[in-house]
């Protein structure tokens, strides 16, 4: 058996296993209450569900995805293959808790899986596509007895080497982190280099399947926990008026996202600023439809899985046709149907959750459906080709001449002397976020320099005010500008992305106001435009310009939330964020 390369003949399993859909048609419990009010947001995608004698609408104000609702994870749920070989599904994922298939509610511990990426979107010439490829792809069948085989040497070469990337990349961002961080005690770290080479010993298809799709979950986790990292190195510390008056932009579908039901409105917001799909469930009264809530000429789903693409995904995988070839798969029974225990949270969250609090939409119609078409459960054909990435569909009745904004009011665009500039940039690839220019290496001499401390300004908002010799400033980071001759008092900076070298070359200041306090009176001053770490250059390097960064040495757009953001994340601001909020950075921390 050549192991370098994979067969064409079908491997086999050594016994039964569970349907890849047992578990989908029971929901324990679920969460339909919103913790905010609903502004202008659009509804970009909908679908009405109606179970038993119960109305569901499952919507999006930014996907063109129509998901399915996993419903509340169950206490004693754990995200490994179950003890029992019956009790495993065909192709190795865990069923509808899982986060391979469907965007599950958001999760402390887990706060990356919104960030993973949908299989089918994944591009056979991606880098990582090794961890998305079926593993019949890379598994070589033996001639003698199908059961049996073992992984190729190109599979396991190119798993080996995504591995070693990955690892390495986490690894570049722990100075990022403080000791006790919780985002980086929960890095995933299943896909070890140990973990990769044991693949090497596995012979039977049974335990190739369990093994090399966890492998490939943890490797799809660690890609997750990185362009969560990314993500949240350009979220800006942008205030909650910032994020309500902010253009949302349509989600990046590629990504899984996460049902937000329950999650506070800072952790909703920063997920739509960064482009993570986002999704809603509501439950209407029982006579939705007789009282005119719901046009009744509304397409109405049986099922949470009805209108989805998870039938496909489920039905139709390679390890589900490999099991009915084999006359293995047992459908059973749907028994197991039924709804679980709505746990209702007060009247007003609940009733918050429904698009129809947004004023500038009629009443519930039906929308396009952005999905390609769902194979039959009893297809025994399913489609070999990666799809193509839909596009989002045109937004849903009424908001075609409406703003994205979150508030029909904007800030007052106008510049002036005392406006933060923006600064150079300069694209360097096309899949990379654009190349900060710095200015050539800025020197001052020691003396005459002003204290500015990150502060409350008289009206609640942060501002750089200015303190005299006499005041004790403290902050635990201190940056420079070198041209008006400010040391800049403030907590945590992380220099925004496009920034290359920043130990020499500096990075923009923080974007707040400088303020002079008289008494009951401020006057704003001109901002800093450029800050370092230090006071005064390396010798040598004064009027030194920075090199043409290459374009490995800056973060791919796609890792990266979209927007342009006003300021690095202070500590000031950390300290005032909810604990619950998944995009925040409260546990980072520079170390300059």
């Amino acid at each position: 058996m050549d192991p370098t390369k994979s067969s064409s003949t079908s491997p086999r399993y050594t016994s039964a296993r569970q349907n890849c859909a047992a578990g989908y048609y029971f929901l324990a419990t679920f969460d339909t209450s919103m913790t905010f009010e609903l502004r202008q947001l659009p509804r970009i995608t909908s679908r009405i569900v109606r179970i038993e004698d119960r109305v569901f609408e499952l919507w999006s104000p930014n996907s063109a995805q129509r998901p399915f609702l996993p419903g509340e994870r169950s206490p004693g749920f754990i995200a490994q293959p179950s003890r029992l070989l019956e009790d495993r599904r065909y192709d190795g994922h865990l069923g509808r808790f899982d986060c391979l298939y469907a965007p599950q509610y958001w999760v402390s511990a887990l706060s990356h899986w919104p960030f993973m990426r949908h299989q089918p979107l994944v591009r056979t010439d991606d880098p990582a596509y090794v961890a998305y490829q079926p593993l019949t792809e890379g598994w070589v069948v033996n001639s003698t007895d199908a059961r049996r085989g073992e992984f190729s040497t190109d599979f396991l070469r190119r798993l080996s080497a995504l591995q070693s990337a990955l690892a390495v990349r986490i690894e570049t961002l722990r100075p990022r982190f403080t000791v006790n961080s919780g985002t980086w005690a929960n890095r995933p770290r299943y896909a070890s280099t140990l973990q990769v080479s044991m693949l090497s010993s596995v012979r039977s298809w049974q335990d190739a399947v369990d093994e090399g799709v966890a492998v490939q979950r943890g490797l799809r986790e660690m890609e997750a926990w990185i362009t969560m990292v990314e993500a949240r190195r350009c979220l800006q510390p942008l205030t909650m008026n910032d994020l309500r008056n902010a253009d949302m932009p349509l989600a990046d579908d590629r990504f899984i996202g996460l049902w937000v039901n329950g999650l506070g409105e800072p952790a909703v917001l920063n997920y739509m600023y960064a482009g993570i799909p986002c999704f809603i469930a509501h439950e209407y009264p029982r006579n939705a439809v007789h009282r005119g809530i719901i046009d009744p000429n509304t397409r109405v789903f049986t099922d949470f899985m009805e209108g989805t693409e998870l039938p496909r995904l489920l039905f139709d995988n390679p390890y589900q046709m490999i099991a009915r070839e084999s006359n293995l798969l047992n459908l059973g029974s749907r028994s197991e149907e039924g709804m679980g225990v709505h746990q209702q949270r007060d009247g007003a969250a609940e009733a918050r959750s429904s698009s129809l609090l947004l004023q500038e939409l009629p009443i519930h119609q039906t929308t396009s459906n952005p999905l390609p078409p769902v194979t039959s459960a009893s297809s025994s054909a399913a489609t070999a080709s990666t799809p193509v990435a839909r596009a989002p569909p045109a937004a849903a009745p009424g908001t075609a001449s409406t703003s994205r904004s979150l508030a029909s009011t904007k800030q007052d665009p106008s510049a002036s002397s005392y406006a933060a500039r923006e600064p150079e940039t300069r694209v360097i690839a096309s899949d990379r976020v654009p190349y900060i220019v710095p200015p050539p290496i800025q020197s001052a001499d020691g003396k005459g320099w002003e204290k500015y401390q990150l502060s409350p300004a008289p009206d609640g908002s942060k501002a750089f005010i200015r303190r005299g010799s006499g005041h004790k400033t403290t902050g635990k980071t201190i940056l420079y500008d070198r041209v008006r001759k400010r040391r800049l008092f403030m907590g945590s900076y992380i220099p925004p992305p496009g920034v290359v070298d920043y130990a020499r070359f500096g990075a923009p200041a923080p974007r707040y106001p400088f303020l002079i306090l008289d008494n009951d009176r401020s006057f704003p001053q001109k901002p800093s435009i450029w800050v370092y770490g230090t006071m005064t250059p390396a010798k040598g390097d004064k009027g030194r310009k920075a090199p043409a960064p290459s374009a490995v040495e800056l973060p791919l757009r796609s890792a990266t939330a979209k927007g342009k953001g006003k300021a690095p994340r202070s500590e000031e601001e950390e300290d005032d964020s909810e604990a619950e909020d998944a995009m925040d950075v409260d546990d980072e921390d520079e170390n300059e």
